[in-house]
């Protein structure tokens, strides 16, 4: 697939799965991420703003569904089932969009900022959890 047209196309699918319908379909939404896995995979190797704008986006979703699934009070079986899918899934779309890109950097920087936020958040509700069962 030659360069930029497979790299617009790899960051609109990206984008898809934000929307709001593709969100109430956890099975659509996991099949949008193989698909955009095989398409990086078969891209031209080359740097673009559209391929970098899928790396974030990708990093900024799987931000969120690590969120979610730690709000999650008791999943279920078929719930641990399709996330472990989803993670796999998520982690080879990253390699092969990651593979594309000549500049490690920015993928590096894009983790930092999104995962940054995340991180803050949970040492502090373990700190909170600590300072209230010590009583204090």
């Amino acid at each position: 697939m030659p360069g930029q047209n497979a790299h617009i196309l790899l960051s609109m699918l990206v984008k898809h799965l934000e929307h709001k319908n593709v969100l109430k379909q956890p099975d659509m939404n996991l099949d949008i991420i193989e698909v955009t896995s095989r398409l990086a995979e078969h891209s031209k190797a080359q740097s673009s703003t559209a391929l970098m704008a899928s790396i974030s986006d990708m990093v900024r979703h799987m931000a969120k569904s690590m969120q979610s699934l730690a709000s999650d009070a008791d999943p279920g079986d078929s719930l641990v089932k399709w996330n472990s899918r989803y993670g796999k899934a998520v982690d080879e779309c990253l390699v092969q969009l990651s593979r594309k890109v000549n500049f490690s950097k920015y993928i590096l920087e894009v983790y930092c900022f999104i995962f940054f936020p995340f991180i803050v958040l949970q040492l502090q509700s373990i700190d909170n959890l600590f300072l209230s069962s010590s009583g204090r």
